[in-house]
């Protein structure tokens, strides 16, 4: 019986584990995303520049900053719960309810993240459409 609960166990923690590491890819893959709105953002910056339309840089900024420093700091907490996973599947140990808790947690702002993330794209590709437009329709008179 005994080694029946610690077999479920051990495929718990390890299932638990696996989801850590989706977590430490998809995290992985939000600093391309953000390294790609960064240069956007650049590009936009210049024609905003050029098209007097700075006002609506500052809060596109701002919110990619946050974007940044919660993922850097979401990144860290994954790694250190991996190492406790990794830790517990090796010593066979049980899951505590604060690991399970603090699993939790971590998935909670994980979709909290890519929320912010969805809402900061959303907003920069609509102020970037707009400048890319209006920088169009300055070329056209322009000729």
């Amino acid at each position: 019986m005994e080694t029946m609960v610690q077999k479920q166990l051990s495929a718990e923690l390890q299932e638990l584990y696996l989801k850590n590491k989706e977590w430490l890819s998809d995290i992985l893959f939000l600093d391309e995303e953000v390294r790609f709105f960064r240069k956007l953002f650049d590009k936009v910056i210049t024609l905003a520049i050029h098209e007097r339309k700075i006002e609506g840089l500052y809060p596109i900024n701002i919110s990619l900053t946050k974007l940044s420093e919660k993922r850097q700091l979401l990144k860290e907490v994954i790694v250190k719960h991996q190492g406790l996973l990794a830790s517990a599947i090796k010593d066979q140990s049980e899951i505590g309810m604060e690991l399970l808790n603090e699993n939790a947690e971590i998935s909670k702002e994980i979709k909290s993240l890519f929320a912010e993330e969805r809402a900061v794209r959303k907003n920069l590709y609509a102020l970037s459409e707009n400048i890319f437009e209006e920088e169009n329709k300055h070329h056209l008179l322009s000729k």
